[in-house]
């Protein structure tokens, strides 16, 4: 029994060494970051009889495990994907709320209000070329707070999607080196060093993108997004890649569709295009049909009644534009010429006009991952910071965006449109058109000119004037008769830009000139004639921007016309009447103009709807809109990293190293090892005694 005594003593020393070992270890790395506090699981040995009796024979080292709860764990890898989403869409969308502050000295709200007081100060003086200086840099003034702050937001989309290419990066290398550490855990499935590094990446992997992790009986773990897509499958490593997005279609059965859709613009909406009735895409007749969706499908465009908004297919100059992006079918590597092959119902395109992340199963299989406005039953990210700098480009800034643009572009219609009809101080030798169209050999509107939805039938009159007296000399409606199919007025569905050019040169023969050059319309006075616009229920003048105030259609666009900026006298303030008169100190198209500042029933139309306010209420509701998603994706981040931090601190009092409890440990295994000592000595002295008796 001596033997045995010795073997206990020698297993008792050897297990004190390894839990001083163990515990030391503990201490050492009290700041490493993802270190797993370690402790040493002993086991009983095996007995061995004397006579009748079992008797023991001391205990052996089980293994040395982890202090970790994989409950909590996964609980930590599901909630930090929602805090990093909120956390990256909270800290843009603060940075985005500060381009829309407003204050009683300063913003876009202060200086519209300044401008129309300008107009409304002209109204009372007319005359004064002081005021009209005032009203110029009143409206210069507010067009270049537009067009700062969509620069503001164009930037911080850029600063978005130059932070999303460097975290899909860090996302790759993180799954790279998961794959890399399954292949080394399958060797070494004890290492607990190795544990400890896959949790942290697998952590740090959740903070870009949301993940579901599979621990496999082999001790490596299959790592999927959360909606399905496979990252790591024992050592295979799958890519995330940062792209140019464009055009993939998915063609059904039978279709001999061989062309391409093009596009140009850029937008925050990922457009899905569904074939609903067979034909030509050409531009010729009988043509295919197709109805488009922002949304992957779940919900279609539609008409003021409801309906689904159905669009022809055609090539180059029957474009469709839907939120500044404008698309058409045509030959493949060839925008300009048209499309040869035909559509058949069902076949659906999905056209993506922005940067995205794809998830790639091989070289040449991939799937957009990028999240989808108004849709999380797709296959795409829901968490994660990528998840959250992605909505908060596309889905918030790309909505603020498009409500700034409709902003601008009503403002510019509903001035323009009083002020084209109206008059200067002085007659017009010519004017030029400000909005042009590609083709201008279509009916207006089924052309790309920015307000063909605006234009309506009606008529157009013109005044002229001696050019050596200035005494009125005629003053006539504008007359289509001579145009196919010979009605006298006006029908944008009918009449192209080249019929209105002839309408003007056969109405006004000898007085005016009209050419178009470059798409744009322009008027020139003949022989001793001046001229000026009147009575036009049309919408012709505002709509190619003749006798415009403002030039633009968008918030970046937006600004005086150079000829007003050049001449503050052609500000028309004044009309002409039914004589072809301008009276001396009418105020009536300035009177019109500055009332536009109550008018409730102005259109803005984004995101394929139109709402129907005032120009105060509509950019106060963007601004509101803009405090409460920011504040919204703050109060979301808070609640989601308290939840996180709730789980990560009862990971750490569970795992961490607590170095009271370490010391403690340290003394009982220095404690046993004197024991153990003492036992082998005592044995020692047992076998002495046994000797001397043998003596």
């Amino acid at each position: 029994m001596l033997g045995n005594l010795f073997s206990i003593g020698r297993g008792a020393m050897q297990n004190a060494q390894m839990g001083l070992s163990v515990h030391g270890d503990n201490v050492a790395n009290l700041k490493t970051p993802g270190y797993r506090r370690r402790t040493l699981s002993q086991v009983e040995n095996s007995p061995v009889y004397s006579g009748k009796w079992a008797v023991g024979t001391g205990a052996s080292i089980q293994d040395i495990r982890r202090s970790l709860s994989e409950y909590i764990e996964k609980g930590v890898l599901d909630k930090s994907p929602d805090f990093a989403r909120w956390s990256a869409e909270s800290g843009n969308l603060s940075m985005v709320e500060k381009f829309f502050v407003e204050t009683k000295d300063a913003g876009i709200s202060k200086s519209m209000s300044d401008m129309w007081a300008a107009w409304q100060s002209l109204a009372n003086g007319p005359q004064l070329g002081a005021r009209r200086v005032a009203l110029v840099g009143a409206a210069q003034k507010f067009a270049s707070q537009i067009s700062s702050t969509m620069e503001d937001l164009r930037r911080q989309q850029e600063l978005i999607s130059t932070h999303v290419q460097q975290e899909v990066g860090k996302a790759n290398d993180a799954i790279k080196e998961l794959a890399e550490l399954n292949k080394r855990i399958i060797a070494n499935p004890e290492d607990n060093t190795l544990l400890d590094r896959r949790d942290v990446v697998l952590r740090g992997l959740s903070t870009f993108v949301d993940i579901s992790v599979t621990h496999e009986s082999s001790g490596q773990v299959t790592v999927s997004l959360g909606e399905g897509q496979k990252l790591v499958e024992g050592g295979k490593a799958f890519e995330l890649k940062y792209e140019n997005g464009g055009v993939r279609q998915s063609l059904i059965p039978g279709s001999a569709f061989d062309d391409e859709i093009h596009f140009s613009g850029q937008s925050g909406d990922e457009l899905t295009i569904q074939v609903v009735k067979d034909g030509n895409c050409s531009g010729v007749a009988p043509s295919a049909q197709f109805k488009v969706s922002k949304d992957g499908g779940r919900t279609w465009l539609t008409n003021s009644d409801g309906s689904d908004r159905i669009f022809n297919a055609g090539g180059q100059d029957d474009a469709v534009s839907i939120d500044g992006v404008s698309f058409w079918f045509g030959k493949q590597g060839s925008s300009s010429s048209p499309a040869t092959t035909t559509l058949k119902a069902g076949d659906r395109f999905s056209l993506t006009p922005k940067t995205e992340v794809r998830w790639y199963k091989n070289s040449s299989t991939s799937e957009s991952i990028s999240p989808l406005a108004g849709n999380d039953s797709e296959r795409r990210l829901s968490g994660g910071s990528i998840a959250g700098l992605l909505r908060a480009r596309d889905e918030k800034i790309g909505n603020y965006i498009q409500k700034l643009n409709a902003f601008a572009k009503s403002i510019a219609w509903e001035v323009n449109r009083a002020h084209s009809q109206g008059a200067g101080l002085d007659n017009l030798s010519n004017s030029m058109g400000t909005y042009g169209v590609r083709d201008s050999s279509v009916p207006l509107n089924q052309s790309d000119l920015p307000f063909a939805s605006k234009l309506s039938s009606g008529s157009l009159s013109m005044a002229f004037y001696n050019a050596s007296t200035g005494k009125n000399d005629s003053v006539a409606a504008l007359d289509f008769s001579s145009i196919p199919p010979g009605q006298k007025n006006f029908d944008p569905s009918i009449h192209s830009l080249e019929n209105v050019r002839d309408a003007i040169n056969a109405s006004f023969t000898g007085k005016a000139q009209a050419v178009i050059t470059n798409g744009k319309l322009s008027i020139k006075a003949e022989g001793n004639y001046t001229f000026q616009f009147s009575n036009d229920s049309t919408g012709i003048l505002a709509g190619l921007g003749l006798n415009s105030f403002f030039s633009g259609q968008d918030a970046a666009s937006l600004q005086v016309n150079s000829t007003i900026s050049a001449d503050p006298s052609k500000v028309a303030a004044a009309h002409v009447n039914g004589a072809g008169e301008v009276n001396k100190g009418d105020n009536s198209t300035a009177r019109a103009v500055a009332e536009l500042a109550g008018k409730k029933n102005v259109s803005f139309e984004s995101g394929g709807s139109v709402t129907e306010t005032g120009f105060n209420d509509y950019y106060s509701s963007l601004v509101s809109t803009v405090g409460s998603d920011a504040a919204d994706a703050k109060a979301s981040m808070s609640i989601s990293q308290a939840v996180l931090s709730g789980l990560v601190d009862k990971q750490e009092s569970i795992g961490g190293v607590n170095i009271d409890e370490e010391m403690d440990q340290l003394m009982r295994y220095q404690q046993s090892y004197k024991s153990a000592a003492k036992l082998i000595t005592t044995a020692n002295d047992m076998f002495d005694v046994l000797l001397s008796l043998k003596n």
